[in-house]
C-alpha cells in the first residue's frame, strides 16, 4: 500500500474541534496501591470527559449517579445534608487538575445485574429535577459546599440510554426499567425544569445506545417527542461500537438533518460514547467467554488505536461538535493494561493526536491519496502547526497493510522525527528519508498510528 499525505501550511482550516473527549476520567480509588494514572492521563490532553459508569470503575465510592450522592429519595433535597458530594468532589477535582473539564451525566451507571437496583424511574420526576438542581447549584454555584468552589461544568446530561436492554423479562433492561415512552415523559419534565432554572447552561441528552432512521426507533421518538412538547434540547446525544469508522460520520449528517428539520438548528451533535468492537461484538462475548480476554486486549491494541484516531480526524469534518471515545480510563474499554495499569497500545495513538490538537492548534489542509481497499478501512491525516511555525502531522492507516508512505510539504524543513505505534512500536522513532519537499518512511504493519514533526 502506497499511502500519500500532502499538506499545505498555507492553507489554514482555523482550530480542532474537540473530537478526542473521553469517558471518564483517572480513577481515584486504588491509587496508591498501583491504579495512578494521573501522569499518564494528562499528556493525552483530553479536553472534556464524560463521567457516566465512573460509580462502577471506583471501587464502591459513593460518586457521580444521582442515588450515591442523594441515597435516600424521599428525603428533602432542598436540605445540603441529604447529599454526598465528598467522592465526586474529589473525582471532578483530579479531572481538572489532570487538564479535562467535566460533562456531568445526571442519572445512574448501567446495570448488568441479574436484579436492577438503581434503574427504576423516578417516583416523581419533578423532584428528581430537585435533586438534581441541587447537585448543579453545588458544582457551579458552590451551594452545599464548605469552600464556595465551583466548577466550570457546561454540558449535564439527562440519563444514558434508556432504550438499552440486555437480558429477558423482568431482568431485560439495564438502563431505564421501565417501558421507554415513560422516559420520554421524564426528559421532557426534567428538561424544562432544569433549562428553566439554568438557562446559561446546556441541558440535553439522552445518550441513546445508537442513530436509528427508523421512524420508530428510539432515537426518532424521541426527538419527535422533544419537537411535539419543545422540550430544551441543547445537545443531542448518542452512541455506536462498531469496526467501521465510516458507519459513524454517515450518521452524523442522518442525525444533523433530522435535528434540523425539526427545529433544533442550534442543538450541538454528540456522539459521547463509542469505541473500537471486534468482529464478534458483545453479544459474542458473552455466548463464548473463552473468547472475550483476546477480544479485549483487541480493543487496545494498535488496531484498535489507528481505528479511534482515524475516526477522530474524520469527526474534524463532519457535523458532529463533541465526540467521546469510551474510556480513557482503567478498564477493559480503556487506554490502559487491566494487570499493571500501564499504557496500552492505543493510549499513544491517542496522545500523539491530543498533543498535535493542544500544541500545533492552528489546523492546515492535509489530503489523503492511496489505493482503496474493502469498506473497513480508513487512512486519515491531521496537520497542525504552532505560533512558532513548526509542524506537526498525526497518520491513522487502519487495517490498508504494509505501507510506504510519502508526505509532500509547501514548505521547507530541515528537521524531522517520525514516531510510530503499531503492535511492536509506542511512538517510537522509526527511520526515514527527506528530499525535495518529500519525507518518506516505511511501516510494516497492518494498522498503525504516524507522529511526524517537523521544524526548520
Amino acid at each position: 500500500m502506497n499511502i500519500k499525505v500532502k499538506v499545505n501550511e498555507k492553507e489554514n482550516l482555523g482550530g480542532f474541534k474537540p473530537v478526542n473527549c473521553g469517558n471518564m476520567s483517572p480513577p481515584i480509588y486504588d491509587e496508591n496501591a498501583g491504579q495512578n494514572i494521573r501522569e499518564y492521563y494528562k499528556e493525552q490532553y483530553i479536553p472534556l470527559v464524560r463521567n457516566h459508569d465512573a460509580a462502577l470503575f471506583n471501587g464502591g465510592l459513593r460518586l457521580v449517579d444521582i442515588p450515591m450522592v442523594f441515597p435516600l429519595f424521599y428525603l428533602d433535597p432542598s436540605d445540603p445534608k441529604n447529599y454526598y458530594f465528598k467522592a465526586t468532589d474529589d473525582y471532578i477535582d483530579v479531572a481538572e487538575e489532570c487538564g479535562s473539564k467535566v460533562y456531568y451525566r445526571l442519572g445512574v451507571s448501567i446495570d448488568h445485574s441479574y436484579n436492577k437496583y438503581n434503574i427504576d424511574p423516578p417516583e416523581d420526576y419533578a423532584k428528581w429535577a430537585d435533586i438534581a438542581t441541587g447537585i448543579i447549584r453545588h458544582y457551579t454555584e458552590g451551594w452545599a459546599s464548605e469552600t464556595g468552589k465551583t466548577h466550570d461544568i457546561e454540558y449535564w446530561e439527562i440519563w444514558n440510554e434508556a432504550e438499552g436492554i440486555s437480558g429477558e423479562g423482568r431482568h431485560l433492561h439495564t438502563n431505564w426499567n421501565a417501558p421507554y415512552d415513560t422516559f420520554l415523559d421524564f426528559y421532557v419534565t426534567v428538561s424544562k425544569i432544569l433549562k428553566e432554572r439554568f438557562p446559561h447552561l446546556k441541558i440535553g441528552g439522552p445518550a441513546h445506545c445508537s442513530w436509528d432512521m427508523d421512524e420508530n426507533s428510539a432515537p426518532q421518538r424521541f426527538l419527535k417527542r422533544c419537537a411535539e412538547e419543545k422540550a430544551p434540547l441543547d445537545f443531542f446525544s448518542f452512541h455506536w461500537y462498531s469496526n467501521n469508522p465510516h458507519e459513524m460520520v454517515k450518521f452524523s449528517y442522518e442525525a444533523r438533518e433530522m435535528l434540523d428539520s425539526l427545529g433544533y438548528k442550534d442543538t450541538e451533535l454528540h456522539i459521547n460514547e463509542w469505541q473500537y468492537l471486534p468482529d464478534d461484538g458483545f453479544r459474542g462475548m458473552r455466548e463464548n467467554p473463552a473468547i472475550a480476554p483476546a477480544r479485549y486486549l483487541e480493543m487496545q491494541d494498535a488496531q484498535a488505536g489507528a481505528y479511534e484516531v482515524a475516526a477522530m480526524i474524520s469527526f474534524l469534518d463532519c457535523p458532529y461538535d463533541i465526540s467521546m471515545v469510551y474510556t480513557t480510563s482503567t478498564n477493559h474499554f480503556g487506554m490502559y493494561q487491566v494487570d499493571s495499569f500501564l499504557p496500552a497500545k492505543n493510549y499513544y495513538s491517542v496522545k500523539a493526536l491530543g498533543q498535535l490538537f493542544h500544541f500545533y492548534p492552528n489546523r492546515v489542509k492535509a489530503e489523503v491519496s492511496c489505493e482503496k481497499r474493502e469498506v473497513r478501512t480508513s487512512v486519515q491525516a491531521a496537520a497542525g502547526i504552532d505560533n512558532e511555525g513548526k509542524l506537526s502531522v498525526v497518520i491513522a492507516n487502519y487495517k490498508n497493510g504494509e505501507s510506504n508512505f510519502e508526505i509532500n510539504f509547501e514548505k521547507e524543513y530541515t528537521n524531522f522525527e517520525v514516531m510510530a505505534v503499531t503492535n511492536e512500536h509506542s511512538l517510537d522513532n522509526i527511520p526515514f528519508t527527506y528530499e525535495n519537499g518529500v519525507l518518506k518512511f516505511e511501516c510494516n504493519f497492518d494498522s498503525s498510528t504516524i507522529w511526524v514533526k517537523a521544524s526548520k
